[in-house]
């Protein structure tokens, strides 16, 4: 049983001829109480008790209270040990710790989206539908779109870019007609 820990390994004590990985640590007892505080806080508590159990520890399951204590107690009978590991890499110089890069998009400069839409009815004087009813409607780009109502009198115009437009009824005289409203 084994946890690790920023770079270090707790483990139970090698048995003899057993190689390890790393170098043995030893630790005063202030940076033991540091490590078994930060392992602590860090691990789940069922493989600190785990790695407990493994190292041939005799007694009661220890409280999350006593843990610290009762892990302190076997590393100072030598039942387990601290073992420097390397962090482990995918390539050299790139540990499998580091983050990946954060994927920032450039700005748009000029990027007109197009993603809006337009809908114009036309209807006579009783609001009955009137088809067939040529328009130009200038986009917020400038651009010119040309076309027909249907027979519903309505003409649909998707995929625009968003802002406001200009409609212009080319077939009939502005003297005719007035702007409801």
């Amino acid at each position: 049983m084994r946890v690790w820990l920023r770079g270090y390994e707790l483990r139970r004590r090698p048995s003899p001829g057993e190689a390890i990985d790393g170098d043995l640590v030893t630790l005063d007892a202030r940076a033991l109480d540091r490590l078994l505080r930060s392992a602590l806080a860090d691990r789940s508590v069922h493989r600190l008790r785990a790695l407990l159990q493994c190292s041939g520890y005799r007694g009661a399951a220890p409280s999350d209270a006593g843990l610290g204590a009762a892990l302190r107690r076997q590393f100072e009978r030598g039942e387990l040990v601290v073992v420097r590991r390397p962090l482990p890499t995918v390539s050299p110089g790139l540990p499998v710790a580091t983050p990946p890069p954060v994927y920032t998009p450039a700005e748009p400069e000029g990027i007109v989206e197009a993603n809006d839409w337009v809908e114009i009815l036309v209807e006579d004087e009783d609001e009955q539908p009137v088809s067939g009813v040529a328009y130009e409607i200038e986009l917020p780009d400038g651009s010119l779109r040309r076309g027909h109502t249907n027979r519903f009198g309505i003409a649909r115009l998707e995929g625009i870019p968003s802002g406001s437009c200009k409609l212009t009824l080319v077939e009939l005289d502005t003297a005719a007609w007035e702007y409801p409203g």
